[in-house]
């Protein structure tokens, strides 16, 4: 019996028809959404991983992550019934994150190298706030979105990803981008970003729309900036939605 294989007979041979196969041991990928959010994975690698990035700083795996809480929240007890909610947070956590590297990646503080690249203390005043540079604070509060306030300008994460899903890509007549209200009723949705909602204003379901995120250049970020564009994300996406049950 070889010692080193433990098969009779084996000798160098077997290393060598596995590696042939593509059986043998691969390569370790160490791209973006190999961070895991430290609520959820205890290694010590992944911790050190952050190195000096400020607690504010959010990896791809973060951010979908939130994403999906903000969905746990909606949900309650239907948190895993695949429901007409879950279908649609589902499909649009990938626009969600193009979105977030146009509005908030790789700032000062959170760089893409750091592996945390998304500032969610981004943004300046009350004006725009957050992942995703949505409105903030304002002494009316008929212009304040659900869950922010005067005092509170950049609720959590969390908060963010629930205003977008309830009122802002929503038919909500106020904020809505298939609202009513003047500025919005005739804005397109954003093209390249994955989304496969209907790029007509009306459109059923929920849209990310050019007249509530003015950015632009949305699907080139992502393919000019992110290492393994769009795969990155959907990565990130896919590995936060398994973490839900």
């Amino acid at each position: 019996q070889d010692p080193t294989t433990g098969y009779a007979g084996a000798g160098s041979m077997l290393p060598l028809l596995t590696a042939m196969l593509g059986f043998g041991p691969q390569p370790i990928s160490y791209g973006y959404d190999s961070y895991d959010p430290g609520s959820y994975d205890d290694s010590d690698s992944i911790r050190q991983a952050r190195g000096s990035a400020p607690q504010h700083c959010l990896s791809f795996r973060d951010v979908a992550s939130k994403w999906f809480e903000a969905y746990a929240q909606m949900a309650g007890d239907n948190v895993c019934t695949k429901n007409k909610l879950y279908k649609n947070m589902k499909k649009m956590c990938v626009p969600a994150l193009a979105i977030a590297v146009t509005e908030s990646y790789d700032t000062p503080e959170c760089t893409a190298a750091s592996g945390h690249p998304f500032d969610s203390s981004a943004g300046s005043g009350c004006e725009m706030r957050g992942i995703w540079q949505i409105t903030g604070c304002s002494s009316n509060p008929d212009l304040n979105l659900p869950g922010f306030s005067e005092n509170d300008g950049n609720p959590p994460v969390v908060t963010h990803a629930k205003a977008i899903y309830l009122n802002l890509t929503s038919n909500d007549p106020d904020w809505g981008c298939n609202g009513e209200y003047s500025g919005k009723e005739n804005t397109a949705t954003i093209q390249g970003i994955r989304q496969k909602q209907s790029p007509q204003y009306g459109a059923t379901g929920h849209r990310f729309c050019a007249g509530t995120w003015t950015g632009g250049s949305y699907q080139a970020n992502v393919e000019a900036r992110v290492e393994e564009g769009f795969k990155t994300l959907k990565k990130a996406c896919k590995r936060a939605l398994r973490r839900l049950c």
